[in-house]
Order: structure tokens, then sequence, then C-alpha cells
């Protein structure tokens, strides 16, 4: 009796291991299926590393490590973080947690290389974490606004800040999706409100231009 005690021991132990190898199963085709690939021409690698230790919620964390052809040097900064920004958006986008053969895991970091390494975190709206990493140096997003002049985005409705419209209504829609599990969930006098303060705090407008924006991306009067 003892030594099957022992054994289902052992079994419980090992069962408890997060699997990289069922983690790269469960999302490779969800990562080449995000749209990174039409951005950088060449998706060279996939990886994932997973923590040694669950987080306070009780979740391995999953960072999700893509290398790209150089391709991805050609955009400045601010459409980089976008472009991540979008991409773990839709590697997220199913609402399901990464499968580590077991254990509960959640998403971590999205980064990507080329030249550089650039880092994200999941999900991108959270307004209580740094937004965006490169080569380990942070960039808050009013900093990566300020590098750029407005005639640079000629092309595009901006914000008395800097801040481009279509960048608040992207932010928006993923912060949408995300908490109302893609409108399954949607209650206006509740959700409305919660996205305009999401979007206000992280781009440093008021939650009323944001809802304006909002309106004028779903309506038509601007166009994404």
């Amino acid at each position: 009796m003892k030594k099957l005690v022992f054994l289902t021991t052992i079994f419980l132990l090992v069962g408890c291991t997060p699997s990289a190898e069922t983690v790269q199963e469960d999302l490779s085709p969800v990562v080449l299926e995000s749209g990174l690939e039409d951005k950088v021409n060449k998706i060279e690698n996939i990886e994932y590393e997973i923590a040694e230790e669950k987080d306070e919620d009780g979740y391995y964390l999953v960072d999700v490590i893509v290398t790209v052809s150089k391709d991805f040097d050609k955009y400045n900064l601010e459409e980089k973080f976008n472009i991540l920004s979008d991409v773990s958006g839709n590697i997220e986008s199913e609402g399901i947690l990464p499968d580590c053969g077991g254990p509960d895991c959640d998403f971590g970091d999205f980064i990507v290389k080329s030249d550089s390494i650039h880092t994200i975190p999941f999900p991108v709206y959270d307004v209580k974490v740094l937004g965006y990493e490169v080569d380990g140096k942070s960039y808050s997003i009013e900093e990566l606004h300020r590098q750029f002049t407005p005639e640079d985005y000629a092309h595009e409705e901006i914000v008395g800040n800097g801040v481009q419209k279509i960048s608040v209504y992207e932010f928006m829609k993923n912060a949408y999706d995300e908490i109302t599990d893609y409108g399954a969930n949607y209650v206006p006098e509740i959700h409305d409100p919660q996205v305009a303060e999401l979007a206000a705090e992280y781009f440093g407008v008021t939650p009323d231009e944001a809802s304006d924006i909002y309106i004028q991306f779903e309506t038509g009067q601007l166009q994404n």
C-alpha cells in the first residue's frame, strides 16, 4: 500500500509541470494566423518561455517569442508598437488561455525579435502595466507619440496631444472585445464608460474625447 501511494504522488507531481511542447502545439497555429506575417514578410521562429513559478493569481505565465525578418525594422517605434498591440490582441482573440498540458497557464509577454527586441504585455489595454520595451528600455505611450511630428502622420487624424485617433479606436475596440467577450456580455451603460475611461487614462485624453473618436470610426465618419 505504501508503494502505491508513493507512485501516485510522483505521478501527480509530474503532471503539475507545464509542458512547453503542448504550448507549442496549441499556440503556434494561432501565432501564424495572427496577421504578423503580413507585416513582416516572414516569421523565422516561434518559441515560448514558461515561468517557473505561478503568479499571484495562480497561473504560470507564458511568453510568446517570435523572431521575424528584417522587414519589421522599416517601421518606426510607434508603428511597431501598434503592430505588436494588434497582433497580441489577435492571439488572445479566442479568449482561450494557453494549454500547458494540465496546469493553469496565462499569457505573459508578447516579444518580437528582429535587429532589436520588442516587448509588450498581454493584455495590451491593461493600464496598470508598462506598455512597451525595446531592448530593455521602457517607453510610455506619450513618449512614443512625442518622437514623431504631426507631419509624419499627415494622412491620419490626430487629437490635440498628438495621439492618433486610429490608435484610440483600435485600443477601445480590443478592450470591448476582451471585456464583453466579443459583445456577448455587452451592457452599454456599464461597458461604454468603462472602456472610455481605460482609453482616457492610457492616451491622456478625456473619456468624452475617447467616446467621440470611437463613434466616429464606428459610424464611418472616420476611416481606419
